[in-house]
């Protein structure tokens, strides 16, 4: 690609994998209460998916992921949001703002069913007691 950033063929691979199959990749940055990062998970969802579904899949697998700690990670012991045209953190609450975070994403609002992403990057910040993990 002249004058851009180089795209393996492994990655475009992928993407037209995800495309095809209807899935969105999401890579999320796991921060502490003072948003430092502590980990990233990967996961799948189907592209036409709402807010509720993808908070549900994003607690259990954290819950999954921190199951070897014996901690129990619920939906109010943590924030979700997206990054936003200018790289800024926004709080994630309900179907509106996941049409807005896959925009940002390189969705778009033009009819129904267009608003999808092959690859999205979220954030979740856990509360202070998580701190410690």
């Amino acid at each position: 690609m002249a004058g851009g950033a180089h795209v393996s063929s492994s990655a475009l691979n992928i993407q037209r994998h995800l495309t095809s199959k209807k899935l969105t990749k999401i890579k999320l940055h796991i921060l502490d209460s003072e948003r430092r990062k502590k980990d990233n998970l990967m996961l799948l969802i189907k592209q036409n998916d709402e807010f509720d579904r993808l908070f549900g899949v994003i607690t259990k697998k954290v819950t999954t992921m921190f199951r070897n700690r014996e901690v129990s990670i619920t939906p109010k012991d943590f924030t979700l949001g997206y990054y936003d045209e200018e790289g800024e953190m926004i709080t994630m609450t309900d179907d509106d703002d996941w049409e807005i975070a896959k925009v940002c994403a390189g969705g778009e609002f033009s009819s129904d069913g267009t608003n999808v992403v092959s690859d999205i990057k979220l954030w979740m910040q856990l509360r202070r007691e998580f701190d410690h993990l």
